[in-house]
């Protein structure tokens, strides 16, 4: 009855250990996306700038190099806008979201006297990200030169049309 006794007690023992090797501290962290604040915004006539954000689903603790590629459209890059950080040769904007953080930001400003129509605009795609940060769906912004106006005439407002 004895050994029956020290068996038991060196299993739940062994138990213990096993489970206290597995602490919370210790589980793996959920994946870490980056993606833009939001997928579209319009810069009015009267702004001059817009800031544009870039987050990541949870803070970082490594500095996170970012590629955003950029296309125009309608637009010259230095003559009717510019971007801080600045486009590279080959239209790419370099950004790192430092660590402790969980934001970096690409602000797009007019080049004063430049006219625009209203159909111009520049979008952004994350195009790589250093690891662990995984690029979410939400890759893309688009950033028309005019105000954004609804595509159509009806809103939902709790749960009925109007």
């Amino acid at each position: 009855m004895k050994s029956f006794g020290f068996k038991l007690i060196g299993v739940i023992f062994s138990v213990s250990i096993l489970f206290s090797a597995c602490r919370k501290k210790d589980a793996l962290l959920p994946d870490n996306y980056v993606s833009f604040e939001t997928d579209s915004q319009g810069l009015s006539a009267g702004e001059n700038s817009i800031t544009v954000k870039l987050k990541l689903s949870r803070n970082t603790d490594k500095d996170i190099p970012l590629v955003v590629k950029m296309v125009t459209s309608g637009l010259e890059l230095g003559t009717d806008f510019t971007t801080a950080p600045a486009v590279n040769a080959t239209g790419e904007i370099q950004l790192v979201i430092p660590s402790g953080n969980n934001e970096a930001s690409i602000t797009i400003s007019k080049v004063p006297g430049a006219l625009y129509d209203g159909d111009e605009s520049v979008s952004f795609e994350i195009y790589s990200s250093g690891s662990p940060v995984l690029i979410s769906n939400s890759k893309k912004f688009n950033l028309t030169f005019a105000e954004l106006i609804a595509g159509t005439g009806s809103a939902t407002i709790n749960g009925g049309g109007v």
